[in-house]
């Protein structure tokens, strides 16, 4: 019920392009619910309905962030995780990590 699209976002499939109801109904409920919070009391529900049926990147993009410190060393090597977290002061590891995220 996601995918990567061609730009590399990762991104929920449109409720019209499952084939099972139930997974239909969820995405439905999903999308809203997520959109909802995202673009709040900016967007009427009728504007929502137009970017969805528009299949307009926005709406469908997953909510992520870049996990914390504590999340990310969970079930790690916490002396992996450290190292990486000081490398983070490595002008040339955040250039590198700068050009994955784009």
């Amino acid at each position: 019920m996601t995918k990567v699209d061609a730009n590399g976002n990762f991104v929920f499939v449109h409720p019209d392009d499952v084939a099972l109801p139930e997974e239909k109904a969820y995405l439905n409920y999903v999308l809203d619910l997520i959109n909802k919070r995202r673009f709040g009391s900016r967007y009427t529900k009728e504007q929502l309905d137009k970017m969805k049926r528009d299949r307009d990147l926005n709406y469908f993009l997953v909510p992520l962030m870049k996990a914390e410190f504590e999340s990310e060393s969970y079930g790690k090597n916490l002396t992996k995780s450290f190292k990486k977290r000081i490398n983070v002061f490595n002008p040339k590891e955040l250039l590198d990590e700068s050009r994955k995220a784009l």
